[in-house]
């Protein structure tokens, strides 16, 4: 019997009664059946019979070469010219094949990261007041990770709400529970504990419920929904699951965010654990060694010491008596000094670790109705953890995270299977199946394509919620491979791209952040204490943007400009500006004229147009139309024609091309 079947009370009533509701309820809530694809003449994939009996625009197949950047870009977050080459060489291609090898990709974990990264708030800095940073790297590795061994999303789901809770916890788990605590938090002085768990709460509830339900629950914290069946109880009960994690409202400290735990690498973990095993050995033979040996008559001060029972004596009387015993007995000093040789070791190993935030559960503080969201106001009702009420469920036993967790992959896993691939297809195609993918209540609105969403959920949850299986049955369609309206790719990818075609770009997954190349003085007005921007020396600055030390309240001016979000609240969904700072920003940023320089000094010695041409497939990833080389070839004969050198007309070329329509959007 699974976990759900033994919650009883908790849920039993509600699952009758979301189902028994059936059509009557809400779209998004209602149960899934079957789907059966219409039949459509021509078409036998099923996202097409459903798109075309839909009645689907015409549009043209995109160029091969064009689409294969397309899925580079959607799929690994980075176009590589040198995969492209490769693939083009095929005879037959196989888009299937091409698809395969790039979720294959370690790159794949690192792009699905970064969407996911937005939903959850990552970022390297608390947010309020100071914005320090504080241990949260081995999360984005787990991530990472997570994504590119195909971790079934209920898996996925569990570890990150209620790692701790389960019944065996790894250090991966515990390491996913990092989830848990990216809300802001504050050190101020003079900040006030209950108001700020208060604060705390909330956002996991607004982050929890738009994340996996796609519910606008933080509209019920002050008053009942005016649009949803939501309530101002059903606010405080969903935010009473998360009551038992240990935290206070204000940290006393700068920059840790106890608790935390150390993350060791696996070459660490093997080193500890050798000393592990040794140091209680040696520790066994020294006591086992101040019985054997003949020891001369200690001075009175120390007969007194050794009288007392180790617990008794502080730490300097304690090693006031080792002391003694190194200095009488050679066996015994022989034997301290590889005790203490394997400490100090132990000591190094573990202050170099990686470290990380993550879940420690306590429990549970009382949780009370605020009236109007003020957490002074104490006199409203004790609520008991539990889930909204429009999903029928008995509130008959507390509900814990781990419950939470568990009834999204069953009493709730149509909801939650119809959100997330709704927001795979946004991610992938350039519309959407429903109007508003972070809202998949009333207010929301009714889907654009019913049958389609459900068979896309039924797939998900059918499949075992294989994140690979619902992105391939998508992109495999030749929907997915007609053209699209363009939109500008994030600027991670831009810069991961921009780097790649020229030779700088270094990749391999986790670590800590990079600090790569800003303005001066960017900082200066970060606040209290006063801190200056380290920059990331070496080649480490060109690791993959999702790498990037994210300042919540001073982005990177480069992210910042081209829509990135500040990640101090969930965003499904970025902005997209058309502004000629985006311009300036492509033009001008330090890491993409690094790129430029690179491009142009590598094909410096070339002739002027296979220069050309070569530049425009390692940026663009196709050959130039004859009108667009013409129009470079132009520029280049007039740059030097004016006087200037071979390497600075390609510099200049090269961010012509940069600055493309054909490099930023997707088509």
């Amino acid at each position: 019997m699974s976990r759900i079947g033994q919650l009883g009370p908790i849920l039993g009533l509600g699952l009758i009664a979301l189902v028994a509701r059936g059509e009557e309820g809400h779209w998004a809530f209602r149960e899934l059946e079957k789907p059966e694809p219409p039949e459509v003449e021509g078409y036998n994939h099923p996202v097409d019979r459903y798109m075309m009996s839909g009645g689907r625009r015409s549009a043209h197949l995109q160029h091969p070469h064009v689409l294969m950047r397309r899925m580079q870009m959607d799929l690994n977050g980075v176009f590589d010219w040198r995969v492209q080459s490769k693939a083009s060489a095929a005879s037959p291609f196989e888009w299937n094949a091409f698809l395969d090898e790039l979720m294959a990709s370690p790159r794949f974990g690192e792009r699905m990261a970064t969407y996911w990264f937005d939903l959850v708030r990552f970022a390297d800095t608390h947010g309020y007041h100071a914005d320090r940073p504080f241990p949260i790297a081995p999360y984005r590795s787990w991530v990472i990770n997570a994504f590119n061994e195909d971790m079934p999303f209920d898996q996925f789901t569990r570890e990150q709400l209620a790692g701790d809770l389960l019944e065996n916890p790894t250090i991966e788990s515990l390491v996913a529970t990092a989830y848990n605590r990216l809300n802001l938090t504050t050190e101020e002085e003079g900040a006030q504990d209950g108001e700020y768990l208060v604060k705390y709460r909330a956002d996991r509830v607004r982050n929890v419920s738009t994340v996996w339900l796609g519910l606008t629950l933080e509209c019920a914290e002050c008053h009942d929904h005016f649009n949803e069946d939501l309530t101002q109880e059903d606010f405080y009960s969903f935010a009473a699951i998360f009551a038992d994690i240990d935290e206070p409202g204000c940290y006393k400290e700068m920059d840790d965010r106890p608790p935390v735990m150390l993350v060791p690498t696996e070459g660490q973990r093997l080193e500890l654990e050798r000393i592990n095993e040794a140091l209680p050995g040696q520790v066994a033979r020294f006591k086992e060694l101040i019985t054997q040996v003949d020891l001369p008559e200690a001075g009175e001060d120390i007969q007194l010491l050794l009288r007392l029972k180790p617990s008794q004596r502080s730490p300097d009387e304690q090693e006031r008596v080792a002391a003694y015993y190194e200095e009488t007995s050679y066996q015994l000093a022989a034997v301290r000094r590889r005790i203490d040789r394997m400490r100090i070791r132990k000591n190094e190993i573990e202050a170099s670790c990686p470290k990380t935030v993550y879940t420690r559960s306590i429990e549970p503080r009382e949780v009370r109705v605020l009236s109007r969201g003020d957490w002074m106001d104490r006199s409203g009702a004790v609520m008991t953890p539990g889930i909204p009420k429009v999903f029928g469920a008995s509130v008959g036993k507390p509900m814990t995270r781990l419950d939470l967790a568990d009834w999204m992959f069953d009493g709730g896993s149509a909801l939650v299977a119809r959100v997330f691939v709704g927001r795979l297809w946004e991610l992938f195609m350039e519309e959407r199946l429903v109007p508003d993918t972070g809202d998949f209540g009333k207010q929301g609105g009714a889907p654009n394509r019913a049958a389609l969403i459900d068979f896309l959920a039924w797939e998900f949850r059918s499949s075992g919620w294989n994140v690979k299986h619902v992105i391939r049955l998508v992109l495999t369609s030749e929907s997915y491979r007609l053209g699209q309206v363009g939109r500008r790719f994030e600027p991670e990818f831009l810069r991961d791209s921009a780097l790649l075609a020229a030779g700088l770009l270094q990749e391999g997954s986790g670590g800590p952040s990079i600090f790569p190349e800003q303005p001066d003085g960017y900082w200066n007005d970060l606040g209290f204490p006063e801190r200056k921007y380290i920059q990331t020396k070496g080649d480490e600055r060109f690791r993959r943007s999702v790498y990037i030390h994210w300042q919540r309240t001073f982005l990177h001016p480069f992210l910042k400009v081209m829509d990135a979000p500040s990640r101090e609240v969930c965003q499904v969904r970025r902005d997209r500006s058309n502004t000629p700072l985006s311009a300036l920003a492509l033009l001008n940023e330090e890491q993409m004229v690094d790129a430029a320089e690179a491009l142009a000094e590598e094909f410096a010695d070339d002739d002027v147009q296979r220069a050309i041409q070569q530049m425009a497939f390692r940026i663009l990833g196709r050959v130039l139309k004859q009108e667009e080389f013409q129009v470079l070839e132009r520029m280049v004969q007039k740059s030097e024609t004016a006087g200037e050198g071979r390497q600075d007309v390609l510099f200049s070329l090269a961010r012509v091309l940069l600055n493309s329509d054909a490099f930023q959007s997707r088509r």
